[in-house]
């Protein structure tokens, strides 16, 4: 499988998940309008984005990706520059798909870390939900992304969104480095834990002054879906993530691995406060 990048240039794609379905870089404009269709059904009127805002992209140093089994879009990948510390970066802002546990979405962002590099991108950076524990699994276990920050209510509370309804955007930023993959950082020692749950609820424990780490930070152990119809009990895992996470980026502390279980989720995330030589890897 082929993508066009400039003029008669080409990278090749990542092997096809099935002979029926097709994954390749939008050049057509008739294609932006099946993503901005697949992007309202699966975020939302209020999350969506629009053919013409992806046109202009689409001309000036953006990336989309489209998969489709036969002609039905099934999965799409939305990513724009934008300057990161006077850095002109790719910003994958969407990147979604109907077939769950397919291998689609893995298929799509390997096209995009190809063609972005071929491009002369020297990092991809994202944000997801750290609560949602497939995507925390997929974006730093299987891509091998780092989390650089956490944003708080990085999107403000959208209307329609059908993924977060009436909640706050808190968000990790993560950056995968195109000429490298992943850290060499490793916490060593036993885990402090800062944020566990008892019951479905979170408790947070006191960072006494010279904490180093590893600092575990834990998830929900029910699937944030379930969580969030509770508002109230999603509201309070928000905040106490929000004020443990932090607190531990303050303290120059980074999120280098999640808890890993055997079901590709995760339990939450693994803090340390790196040497100065590690860092600066």
């Amino acid at each position: 499988m082929e993508a066009k990048i400039k003029g008669n240039r080409r990278v090749s794609g990542p092997p096809p998940v099935d002979d029926d379905v097709s994954i390749y870089q939008v050049s057509d404009l008739s294609d932006l309008e099946l993503v901005s269709l697949l992007s309202r059904e699966i975020w939302g009127e209020g999350a969506s984005v629009s053919g013409p805002e992806m046109a202009v992209h689409l001309s000036y140093g953006g990336l989309i990706i489209i998969a489709k089994r036969g002609d039905r879009p099934v999965g799409f990948s939305y990513a724009f520059p934008v300057v990161v510390k006077k850095e002109t970066i790719l910003w994958s802002h969407e990147t979604a798909c109907l077939e769950r546990d397919s291998g689609l979405g893995f298929a799509m962002k390997l096209l995009q870390k190809r063609i972005a590099k071929d491009m002369g991108y020297p990092a991809i950076m994202w944000s997801y939900d750290p609560f949602v524990a497939r995507n925390g699994y997929f974006n730093l276990v299987k891509l091998k992304a780092v989390v650089v920050s956490h944003k708080v209510n990085a999107y403000g509370k959208i209307e329609g969104d059908l993924q977060n309804p009436n909640l706050p955007t808190d968000r990790f930023i993560v950056r995968l480095d195109l000429d490298r993959e992943g850290t060499d950082w490793e916490c060593q020692g036993p885990k402090e834990v800062v944020l566990s749950d008892m019951d479905g609820s979170p408790v947070v424990a006191e960072m006494p002054i010279g904490l180093e780490g590893p600092c575990a930070v834990a998830i929900p152990t029910s699937p944030w879906e379930e969580v969030r119809l509770d508002s109230d009990l999603a509201m309070a895992w928000i905040m106490a993530f929000r004020t443990v996470v932090s607190e531990l980026f303050a303290r120059g502390m980074v999120a280098v691995a999640p808890w890993t279980k055997g079901d590709h989720r995760i339990g939450g995330y693994l803090f340390c406060n790196p040497s100065k030589e590690e860092a600066g890897k």
